[in-house]
């Protein structure tokens, strides 16, 4: 029944988007407006929209740095993600940096050919920080042990519960301890770091107590040992972000680079997984590099090799895989050219892999290729790149989960930047059945978007895109066996208005459209509009409002939608360092045509009292939390509320 309560209220939130349906899924997109400049000393938001991504990361690099850093993007309200820069850090008067979106089976980046491409943002305002060559690392005394153990938890009980769907619940209760511990003496450098976890409520198949995180390096000068969990990437169609738990080597030379890992292909549960993975839930590879023509040139070759059983996966059902194991392997060859200062980037990458999808059949195995080649250019207010892809129908790297094969296609993207405007622009296009087989049907997408940003003042800012989307599948001579056809279109808008630090507002407006020939029951536009604030008052006060408006029809039945919405989170400081309050609410209704009329109630509320003063070694905040919830929609009504007691400590 609780299911069925949350699918009802879900059902309200619908119409707060702009294109409540589209008639068929296409490719993956990120829609940003580069960074061209920033002021030295302040905050930089980095942006960026990808519908229907997962999640959402940026990586950029300081002057000096070879490898760029990985930083995970915030998901705020309308889909956007974002991430906060301290400009501060930036050791050098610019840094580049590019965005990367992922979906289940596709990763995205932007611009195309990253990292080979990339973005630069320049520092306007005062001299960029710079690091002392002469300046030590901040580190422990010589040949002494710093054991910085940090314990922290939360309890949690309800005090009182009243649901009219009556479904019983077990009471919730987590908690979680934190080792770490750190020696280091000369170009010598060991590290242990484990983290255990505590929950009343695990997922199916795991235990109350389980121990989430484990690692131990030692390095010293260009060598490293890590074992435990780890972090694999070496190439786009090698292996990106694999974290599982193993060993790996490294040697980061100045010319010359060599890493090798030996990891499981599933990460086990609990306290497993430690130590040189099981042959049958192992990935064996590695990876060598060189540079050459004082450094302009660089060559790297990888290689993987190992099995998987996707059902031995956390949280996995045996019933999603219909294959019980695989195994295969792939090498790669990985080349990168940088002229004219880094100007002109050019790369490419060819890959061969060889695979068994499953290895209980007598199908065998099956080998294909895949490559790309591209480069971007850079100089003044010119950002361009472009890179084109092969990848064929039996392509499958070991070292992916899941891989989007049988494709080809080019993505492209050019930018303008001078002062406070900036024009972007991408393309992509892309069609599978790269193999042109006759007796399959064939589907094309293209998808392209332009954006205008312009910065009117330090307290204003204005930008307004358009985004198009095409998709396509045909059969060469006769008619596909599932035909499809969509024709996306979306002009959005956003005006920024920053008063001061503690006073800002925007309004966002977006109009969209979907069509289709062949699914005309799909067809449909969408409005919406937000308009949002936040506000503070010192540490005291602070408030940040939301109204939202949305109106989807059905071009194809006539009917109408229309989402009246509102949130609302407010922060108080009763006594500073002592008691706090906060409370966040929305209220949406739903006009759903012939379905009547949803209204959607939620609130919730915290009073804290912190001991910290108190207490001098560590923080301890006690709580009570106050929940309210009611939907109410034709035919059913249900009112959820609850108190809870909470306890969190940090030592």
């Amino acid at each position: 029944m609780k299911r069925n309560v949350i699918a009802l209220m879900a059902w309200g939130w619908l119409g707060q988007l702009a294109l409540s349906a589209q008639p068929v899924p296409v490719s993956l997109q990120i829609e940003h407006a580069p960074v061209a400049s920033y002021r030295v000393g302040e905050s930089l938001i980095i942006t960026a929209r990808a519908p229907g991504a997962r999640g959402m990361r940026v990586l950029f690099r300081f002057p000096g740095v070879g490898e760029f850093q990985v930083r995970k993007m915030s998901k705020g309200e309308g889909g956007e993600f974002s991430f906060a820069l301290d400009s501060r850090e930036v050791t050098g008067t610019s840094f580049d940096y590019y965005v990367e979106a992922e979906r289940k089976g596709e990763l995205r980046l932007l611009p195309a050919g990253a990292p080979s491409s990339y973005y630069t943002a320049t520092g306007e305002g005062g001299p960029a920080p710079e690091v002392p060559g002469d300046l030590p690392s901040p580190t422990p005394a010589q040949g002494k042990v710093t054991w910085p153990v940090s314990l922290t938890g939360t309890g949690q009980a309800v005090v009182y519960e009243k649901d009219e769907s009556a479904t019983p619940k077990d009471y919730p209760l987590a908690g979680n301890v934190r080792l770490a511990a750190n020696y280091r003496k000369g170009d010598t450098n060991v590290v242990f770091d484990t983290t255990f976890n505590y929950s009343n409520t695990p997922v199916q198949g795991e235990k109350d107590i389980d121990l989430s995180n484990m690692a131990v390096s030692v390095s010293h000068d260009q060598h490293s040992l890590k074992a435990g969990d780890v972090n694999i990437t070496e190439s786009e169609f090698t292996v990106q972000g694999l974290g599982r738990r193993g060993l790996e080597y490294a040697y980061a030379g100045s010319k010359a680079s060599v890493h090798v890992f030996d990891i499981n292909s599933q990460q086990p549960r609990g306290f497993d997984g430690f130590g040189i993975p099981k042959p049958a839930l192992s990935i064996f590879g590695g990876a060598v590099g060189y540079k050459f023509l004082r450094d302009a040139v660089s060559l790297k070759a990888v290689y993987l090799s190992g099995k998987d059983d996707p059902t031995r996966g956390v949280n996995v059902s045996e019933s999603y895989f219909s294959a019980r194991g695989r195994k295969g392997s792939v090498f790669a060859l990985v080349e990168e050219t940088n002229l004219f200062q880094n100007k002109l980037t050019l790369g490419a990458e060819y890959a061969r892999s060889d695979f068994d999808g499953d290895i209980s059949d007598e199908s065998g195995s099956r080998s294909d290729s895949a490559w790309r080649v591209g480069g971007s250019f850079r100089s003044g207010i010119v950002q361009a790149g472009a890179v084109y892809r092969f990848i064929g129908g039996g392509f499958n790297p070991i070292g992916f989960q899941y891989f989007s094969n049988d494709r080809r296609g080019l993505e492209a993207n050019v930018g303008l930047s001078t002062g406070r405007l900036s024009l972007t622009g991408t393309f992509q296009s892309m069609k599978d059945n790269v193999d042109s087989d006759a007796e399959r049907d064939t589907t094309k997408n293209m998808n392209g978007n332009l954006n205008f940003m312009w910065n009117v003042s330090d307290k204003v800012s204005f930008n307004v895109g358009y985004q198009r989307g095409e998709q396509d599948t045909s059969r060469d001579g006769t008619t596909p066996l599932f035909p499809q056809d969509s024709v996306t279109d979306q002009v959005s808008g956003a005006l920024m208005f920053t008063f001061s630090p503690s006073a800002s507002l925007n309004l966002q407006v977006a109009n969209a459209s979907a069509s289709s020939k062949t699914s005309p029951q799909g067809n449909n536009t969408g409005l919406n509009v937000n308009l949002g604030g936040a506000f503070r008052a010192g540490n005291t006060f602070s408030i940040s409002p939301t109204l939202g408006f949305a109106s989807a029809k059905n071009k194809f039945t006539g009917e109408r939608q229309l989402t009246y919405n509102s949130f609302l989170a407010a922060e108080l400081t009763i006594v500073p360092e002592w008691f706090s309050t906060s409370i966040q609410g929305g209220y949406t209704r739903s006009d759903n045509g012939s379905m009547g009329v949803t209204n959607t109630l939620n609130l919730s509320g915290m009073l804290g009292l912190q001991l910290k003063k108190l207490i001098k070694i560590g923080t301890v905040t006690l709580s009570v939390r106050g929940n309210y919830g009611r939907t109410k929609m034709p035919g059913f009504s249900n009112t959820i509320s609850a108190i809870l007691a909470q306890c969190d400590f940090s030592f």
